[in-house]
């Protein structure tokens, strides 16, 4: 359903950084956001692969300092 979608997605003020679940592949992608011009760029240990056991992501939430990152 598209109503959790937004909870796919979250982003680390702290470091400025998008953390996004990718259902399909199991991983989770990681950008930097430049805060003067709101581009992302790909980090270079991007993407993080969940376990394989993990079946479906339905949140994903970084503390405010930035760590840690939990995905549930």
């Amino acid at each position: 359903p598209i109503w959790f979608i937004s909870e796919l997605m979250t982003i680390d003020a702290a470091r400025n950084r998008l953390y996004a679940v990718n259902i399909g592949s199991k991983t989770i992608s990681v950008y930097a956001i430049n805060p003067s011009t709101g581009a992302l760029t790909e980090m270079p240990f991007s993407p993080i692969p969940l376990p394989e056991s993990f079946n479906l992501a339905c949140t994903i939430s970084v503390h405010p300092t930035g760590s840690p990152l939990v995905v549930g």
